[in-house]
């Protein structure tokens, strides 16, 4: 029986190859420490800066550079001390528009007193598990590490914090103005590595 030549050897080797660099598969030989498992768990960052309302009509900004974000939680409490609460209460109103591409949810209003609003955005599903080569643990991180930019961004949180009156109820003893918070929670997805053991 015929043997292929020394040409169509190369030339098959070079065909693997190729085909390994285009499916970005990766093998022991090329990474001797070995092949490490890649999973994900969702951990919580550091909490941007919260903002403070009064009465009157104000803009809260969220900037959040994380990447492999899983979800946002903006929440809005407001509490009303006023004499004038239960004649004329104050009106909250809320909008959160979030980066291009995320959906905006629709704005929620209630009165201010005792007031707790949410508005949760869902973004990213933790990746699939999956195993990658490399020269240390780290290594391997890296290179199964994500940076998905689905919700990195400005959350634009505005309110409009009113009564129906503008002006004092006559007699009424002075006392703190309706005002509340505005806060953001963030969640993320990280890699976590372990070697397969073979």
């Amino acid at each position: 029986m015929a043997t292929a030549g020394p040409d169509y050897i190369l030339l098959a080797v070079g065909v693997l190859l190729f085909a390994g660099a285009a499916y970005g598969i990766t093998t022991v030989e090329e990474h001797p420490a070995g092949v490490y498992q890649v999973t994900w768990k969702t951990v919580d960052v550091a909490a941007p800066q919260a903002g403070a309302f009064k009465e009157g009509t104000f803009s809260h900004t969220f900037s959040i550079t994380e990447h492999n974000l899983t979800r946002v939680v903006i929440s809005v409490t407001c509490s009303d001390g006023s004499a004038r609460a239960s004649v004329d209460p104050a009106k909250l109103t809320v909008s959160v528009t979030p980066p291009n591409g995320t959906a905006a949810p629709e704005p929620q209003s209630k009165n201010c007193a005792g007031a707790k609003m949410e508005f949760v955005f869902d973004l990213n599903p933790l990746p699939a598990n999956t195993t990658v080569g490399g020269s240390s643990e780290d290594i391997a991180e890296q290179l199964g590490r994500m940076h998905v930019t689905n919700g990195t961004g400005d959350y634009v949180v505005s309110i409009k914090n009113q009564r129906g009156q503008t002006a004092a109820i006559p007699g009424a003893v002075p006392v703190p103005a309706a005002s509340g918070t505005v806060e953001a929670k963030v969640q993320k997805f990280e890699a976590v590595t372990a070697p397969v053991v073979k």
